[in-house]
């Protein structure tokens, strides 16, 4: 059977699931019984096996289920496994090999989860994956949609937002609950265009429609949306106004700006600056920056004064592991959240920075 067929305007794409492999036609077929001109996941036309009768590399597919093309680069959902496949360019010849793996640290690894509890770099059965050619999502069986903000270049990238969950380590249907505005139970189908996305919600018999374009959402004291990344924060080193690539592994990412974030443990001078952008300022009533360690347990509250500062600094030293009692080669997460006088949170994604 076929979970997904797809077109980028020029060409045609079939996932055929039970063959574990995708057939490229060139041109759209005019004609009945049309032969493909190109197969990936297989090394010719009359293979079949799982992941090519191994185990899952960078030419091979478990179980395809969805794809997507942005008429540059090609985007696989490939279930079994537990990842998807990125080619950055259009595949032309038969067996070709992926570029990059999202959801595992590798090629050759398939444990859904990496084999523990969720992340924002972790995947259980991914379904739709969608791109408007800047901004990645996809739905998958932890019952969310993990959003990257740009086309990941590396293995294993981290996700910056999380939508049907309240953050990125839980993955309870519904959150626990019934059906609401923030939830989902087994998302299938992600597309977008661009301003906004549309999922199908399928245990939940219904489709869900989120603005993820700045002028389409409704700003107002209540967060009604509870999915409208309005406030950010980000990481701009060299303080050029352009958020720095989440693949840079000595700076911190998606969430704040560092100044020299090297020998931790010796600086008690250096300085982490949290730049805070926001466009509903009137109606916070209070706010706060959460701090994580690798494990994701909460190292540290930081309370925001009010009105909410455009920039937030904070002494390298206090960020010292709980844990650990040390942050060489440490990874810390966080979270701004901000409340309105009800008590209504909104939240940014989860960032992250690596001490050296």
């Amino acid at each position: 059977h076929n979970y997904k067929i797809f077109c980028d305007g020029a060409k045609l794409y079939i996932a055929d699931a039970s063959n574990h492999r995708i057939l490229f036609f060139n041109s759209i077929p005019s004609t009945n019984d049309s032969s493909a001109d190109t197969v990936i996941g297989q090394p010719d036309f009359t293979s079949s096996a799982v992941d090519q009768g191994g185990g899952p590399a960078d030419n091979t597919v478990g179980l395809v289920v969805m794809g997507c093309s942005d008429g540059k680069r090609l985007f696989l959902s490939d279930g079994q496994n537990h990842r998807v496949l990125i080619y950055n360019s259009i595949p032309t010849m038969n067996n070709a090999s992926a570029d990059i793996v999202i959801g595992q640290p590798d090629f050759t690894s398939g444990s859904y989860n990496q084999g523990g509890d969720p992340g924002p770099n972790t995947l259980k059965g991914p379904k739709g994956v969608t791109t408007n050619g800047k901004r990645l999502f996809i739905a998958e069986d932890n019952h969310r949609i993990l959003v990257f903000n740009s086309i990941p270049t590396g293995n294993n990238a981290y996700a910056v937002l999380v939508i049907g969950q309240p953050n990125f380590t839980s993955n309870s249907v519904n959150q626990g609950g019934g059906p609401k505005a923030d939830t989902l139970n087994y998302p299938r189908v992600a597309i977008s265009d661009g301003r906004r996305l549309y999922v199908d919600d399928e245990r939940n018999n219904r489709a869900l429609i989120y603005s993820i374009g700045g002028s389409s959402i409704k700003q107002g004291p209540q967060f009604d949306q509870g999915k409208a990344l309005i406030g950010k924060v980000f990481n701009d080193v060299n303080a050029n106004g352009i958020q720095d690539n989440p693949t840079n592994a000595t700076n911190p990412t998606n969430a704040t700006n560092a100044t020299n974030p090297t020998n931790a443990n010796n600086a008690t001078n250096e300085l982490i600056e949290f730049t805070i952008t926001c466009n509903y300022h009137p109606f916070i009533a209070r706010s706060n920056i959460k701090l994580y360690d690798k494990d994701y347990n909460l190292i540290k509250t930081i309370d925001l004064p009010n009105p909410i500062p455009s920039i937030y600094t904070l002494p390298l030293n206090e960020l010292t592991n709980q844990r650990t009692n040390e942050l060489t080669n440490e990874r810390i997460y966080y979270q701004l959240s901000v409340y309105d006088k009800n008590n209504k949170e909104d939240r940014t994604g989860i960032g992250q920075i690596v001490v050296k």
